[in-house]
């Protein structure tokens, strides 16, 4: 036991040390409403690069070896996120410090003087980046993702168990990295020992070459990485994440270039998730390295960044319109060929409803449904786009009793005559309504259909894939269903009962359902 304190203490000694890093630059201060920042600069070229590194909490100095690469050519910014290293302040790890952190990334670009820039993200901070790009688009000249973070997260699921399995495969059995090793030199760890603890633990295991990588943890120390922002940032992304759909918008607007690692312990899920979102994307995966490239591999590394760099400014207008169609989105032009209104269902990989927006209707029937035609609706609409405001509209003689029942990440909703008025959503939002709607229409002495819809998402002229689902009950009442449409097949899934009817439509277009009810013999 005598030894593993030791050992754990000779450990701190070297994470506290002489060979601790840090920015090699002198800091340069630019103004925010709350105060000032510092940031780094290398280069003085006519472009300007902003490097966004990990975490999130972590310090941007070890992203110094990028900016020295590129230095030659472009001018290039680095710096400590608001909280963190250098720029570390009090600040509470919500969404409110993740929208500062935006308005920092914008004051920066103005007190640059850059009209546009080309922002490269590492890890977390690719997923950082986009969020800058979805609120500042006319702002990017192009965006660079190294070992990005998929905006689904699913490469996070299996990383801590990755990550020790990593570890005990390379550590003894007595290992000074342990829980149990630091339990015996704290049974309480601070937030700094927490820190460093995480930072001991997990950091190699992000190295293809576990030693190179237990060498590079020890420039590290507690005050490079806030475990409270890590936190509290990835809680606040999780509620508001970015969506696949606003992910090809921006692919719409500028080019988007992806580089990871074969190795990388949030592969292979990232990558596959990024090339089902933005399947022409450009993306290279480099060998031998895992989640820090410039220091694994920094000769392919180098020569890779350079090429997209260089590739995208040597095209011309139409090489790439070409080149980043993303699914062919890449204009109002191109976004037109998605569908003009013809109604085709699609496969179920192309729609994430985690992300994507889709629309739930639940029908009840009343007890005067049969002789008037009203039924009792709830409708939800999920992950809409931010917006400052939108208006959802019903048919004003089908439509009564129309409230808001809940809300999620909108400023205000309020529902007056045949109208729901939302304010200031924010992605991600949520709204669910309730309503009496007339939709059941009898057709033959002992028959009545059910028409909904049409059903749809508009983008201009055209139309995005959407998901909608649909469910009917009509308990109690002597009916039967006796036929529905659209059929089940590709993008349509139907569960018929008794006396329900439940069915998820995948669509591009305008979707129309109708279900066809017999009454029964008594």
């Amino acid at each position: 036991m005598t030894m593993w304190i030791a050992s754990i203490l000779m450990l701190w000694s070297l994470f506290t040390s002489d060979v601790l890093a840090a920015f090699s630059t002198p800091a340069k201060p630019f103004t925010t409403p709350d105060g000032k920042l510092s940031y780094h600069q290398m280069g003085n070229g006519s472009k300007t690069i902003l490097l966004l590194g990990g975490g999130p909490g972590f310090s941007s100095w070890n992203l110094e070896p990028i900016q020295r690469m590129l230095s030659s050519g472009y001018r290039v910014l680095l710096l400590d996120m608001r909280g963190i290293g250098e720029n570390k302040m009090s600040v509470v790890p919500n969404e409110i410090l993740l929208k500062k952190w935006v308005s920092d990334l914008e004051r920066l670009r103005q007190h640059s003087k850059s009209e546009t820039w080309t922002l490269i993200g590492h890890s977390w901070g690719a997923l950082m980046a986009q969020r800058y790009a979805q609120q500042h688009p006319k702002s990017i000249e192009q965006l660079v993702l190294l070992n990005p973070v998929d905006p689904q997260t699913d490469s996070l699921k299996p990383l801590v168990e990755r990550i020790e399995q990593k570890r005990l495969d390379n550590t003894p059995a007595a290992d000074p990295f342990s829980d149990a090793a630091w339990q015996h030199q704290t049974d309480t760890p601070n937030q700094t020992q927490l820190a460093q603890q995480k930072l001991s633990q997990a950091l190699p295991s992000y190295f293809y070459n576990y030693a190179q990588g237990v060498q590079y943890a020890q420039q590290f120390n507690s005050t490079d990485f806030e475990p409270a922002i890590n936190v509290g940032i990835w809680k606040a992304y999780q509620q508001q994440p970015i969506r696949p759909q606003a992910l090809r918008q921006l692919a719409m607007q500028f080019p988007i270039f992806i580089m990871g690692c074969d190795e990388d312990l949030i592969s292979p899920e990232n990558i596959a998730n990024y090339q089902k979102i933005l399947p022409k994307v450009p993306v290279k995966q480099l060998t031998q390295c895992a989640h820090f490239p410039w220091v694994e591999q920094p000769e392919a590394f180098e020569q890779q960044l350079l090429a997209f760099l260089q590739e995208e400014a040597d095209f011309t207008p139409a090489q790439r319109a070409q080149w980043f169609d993303t699914a062919g989105l890449l204009d109002s032009r191109a976004a037109l060929s998605i569908s003009k209104g013809t109604l085709g269902f699609v496969d179920a990989a192309k729609i994430d409803s985690r992300f994507d927006y889709n629309m739930t209707n639940k029908l009840h029937f009343l007890p005067n449904s049969l002789m008037d035609g009203w039924l009792s609706l709830t409708q939800c609409h999920y992950n809409l786009d931010p917006v400052k405001a939108l208006e959802i509209v019903y048919a004003q003689d089908k439509t009564r009793k129309l409230n808001v029942i809940s809300q999620q990440h909108i400023g205000s909703a309020k529902a007056e005559g045949n109208r729901v008025e939302l304010r200031d959503i924010q992605g991600s939002a949520h709204v669910c309504i309730s309503a009496e709607t007339k939709g059941l229409e009898q057709i033959a002495h002992n028959q009545w259909q059910l028409k909904r819809g049409p059903f749809m998402r508009r983008y201009l002229d055209g139309y995005y894939p959407m998901q909608a689902s649909l469910e009917v009950y009509w308990s109690d009442m002597p009916l039967h269903l006796i036929n529905h449409y659209p059929s089940e097949q590709m993008g349509v899934q139907t569960n018929v009962q008794a006396q329900s009817f439940r069915a998820t439509y995948r669509f591009e277009g305008q979707l129309s359902p109708q279900l066809l009810f017999e009454q029964q013999a008594q």
